[in-house]
């Protein structure tokens, strides 16, 4: 049987003594570092050495695809499967896809935010009894 430490956790009372405790527990474990805390602290994500999401990318490049795919289907239903001339118009007047367009752009981002945050990005917390404080009172920091 070993006796090896696979995590650590520690309770602080303020911002910062978390932000002090960062470096020193870093120093001394080798593995993931995380943070808990009741609202955000600017200057944290550099401390833990965190990475920039990778939401926003995923995010813009499915708006642009939803953007794309809403204005050929709505190009493609005016002027190829049921076109109409009204009032004189072009059968593709842009200006009068907008709206559909800017739905479409929100739906794509939204659900790409959403499944992606969900199923790809968020891992639950590891220490779950610990960690009733740490969202309201408390800040946390483990290592796992």
């Amino acid at each position: 049987m070993s006796n090896r430490t696979f995590s650590v956790l520690g309770l602080f009372d303020s911002s910062k003594e978390l932000m002090d405790a960062i470096p020193v527990v870093k120093a001394k474990v080798s593995g993931h570092l995380d943070a808990y805390t009741p609202y955000p602290i600017h200057g944290i994500e550099q401390a833990l050495g965190l990475k920039r999401s990778p939401v926003g990318g995923m995010v813009f490049i499915m708006g642009l695809i939803g953007a794309i795919s809403a204005m050929a289907f709505e190009l493609w239903t005016q002027g190829v499967d049921y076109p109409v001339i009204t009032a004189g118009k072009p059968l593709f007047s842009w200006e009068a896809f907008v709206p559909i367009m800017f739905e479409v752009t929100v739906l794509f981002a939204c659900f790409t935010s959403g499944l992606g945050m969900l199923f790809l990005l968020n891992r639950l917390p590891f220490f779950r009894q610990s960690f009733s404080r740490a969202s309201r009172r408390a800040w946390a920091c483990c290592s796992s």
